[in-house]
């Protein structure tokens, strides 16, 4: 039944998968944005935009991603906490 205890705990065992993978797609991300600087460092200005800009834009690509990830990160958490919580509460 969806209220049984096996229930919460599937569903506990799923948002703590879904955590783990947000945490792995944070981790890929500043991989990726760790080479981009890499790879952009490689080569020369070629007079577009100024070489501060582009680092600024890219900073701030980075920290808004990386804020979206932990926000659903910590939403996940919190879903967990709760049903921990209401398990405990509904069979001791």
């Amino acid at each position: 039944s969806p209220g049984s205890i096996e229930a919460y705990r599937s569903e506990i065992r799923r948002l703590e998968g879904e955590r783990e993978a947000l945490r792995v797609r944070r981790r890929e991300e500043e991989a990726a944005f760790d080479a981009r600087h890499a790879i952009r460092d490689q080569f020369p200005h070629d007079g577009g935009l100024p070489p501060a800009e582009v680092e600024r834009r890219l900073a701030n690509l980075r920290r808004v991603r990386e804020e979206r990830l932990k926000a659903q990160e910590e939403a996940c958490e919190r879903k967990i906490r709760a049903l921990e919580r209401e398990l405990e509460e509904r069979f001791g």
